[in-house]
């Protein structure tokens, strides 16, 4: 069993928080109509990533054998069989856009969007920077409309530039860390690490960093709330902190991993989103 929760990656169930996003920072996240609709498209939306990400693995079979970490994947180790994994993601994919498909057609063309998307990237995008981390990025948009087509919440254009600017900022920490491997000398299997260097990085986290931080400002200032802006703090500490996990402490090869075990980036998440809340909510 516990291979199977392996395979699913149920702790990146995270990156589908963003779902809840247009129904947050429009102060509806009370509204428990729209809330319980959101969160069954959520729950649909995280078994087909989990579609995904087997299909991934499948793809990357032989390569992450030779990965000192990734060899330990069930697909890779030999505890679940290449023909189960494909068993599994088509239940998976076909359950879940049969259940998105009820709930909300536009929604749908979204999902299938997605998983064509992925395909893509699995089998060809994937090997060539940037635009690995691009599609990746625009994936966390995807995100953040079925989240608004759910509940019926136009995004407005600042949102979408956060959400893609910070999920472009994460994908580049983790090429970051793997460029610093490579230049270890340890063996990286990705071969779009080829397209990165250390000078290439390092420009890409000052660019996504600024443009991250310039659209959030420009996103609670447009909101014409008292004391909002004042929540870029908490932001300006998430980034700094997530800098100092990645180039002091070389430890996002996995951002979501990051994230959820470092015990400072949680705090900041919290007392952003406590402050955030009573702020637009209180």
């Amino acid at each position: 069993m516990k291979s199977y929760i392996k395979l699913l990656r149920v702790y990146q169930y995270v990156k589908n928080l963003f779902i809840f996003a247009p129904l947050f920072f429009a102060g509806e996240i009370f509204n428990f109509i729209e809330l319980s609709n959101v969160f069954i498209v959520f729950l649909y939306f995280s078994l087909l990533a989990s579609s995904v990400y087997i299909f991934n693995d499948i793809m990357d079979i032989e390569d992450d054998k030779k990965h000192e970490v990734k060899r330990k994947r069930p697909l890779a180790s030999g505890k679940i069989k290449k023909k189960e994994g494909y068993f599994i993601a088509a239940i998976l994919s076909s359950f879940s856009l049969l259940g998105i498909f009820f709930i909300s057609v536009n929604v749908f063309y979204i999902a299938i969007l997605y998983v064509v998307m992925n395909i893509i990237y699995s089998l060809y995008l994937k090997h060539i920077a940037p635009y690995d981390i691009i599609l990746i990025s625009i994936g966390f948009v995807l995100r953040l409309y079925i989240g608004s087509f759910t509940s019926n919440i136009a995004l407005s254009s600042w949102i979408i530039i956060v959400t893609f600017f910070l999920a472009l900022f994460l994908s580049t920490t983790k090429r970051f860390a793997e460029v610093e491997k490579k230049d270890k000398n340890v063996k990286i299997m990705r071969k779009s690490i080829d397209g990165y260097s250390h000078q290439f990085v390092n420009i890409a986290l000052a660019v996504t960093t600024s443009m991250s931080l310039f659209s959030y400002v420009m996103f609670v200032t447009t909101k014409n709330i008292p004391y909002l802006f004042l929540s870029t703090i908490f932001v300006l500490l998430g980034f700094f902190r997530f800098l100092q996990l990645t180039i002091i402490e070389s430890k996002t090869e996995d951002t979501t991993l990051s994230i959820v075990k470092d015990k400072q980036m949680i705090i900041i998440v919290l007392l952003w989103a406590i402050f955030y809340s009573w702020i637009i909510y209180v």
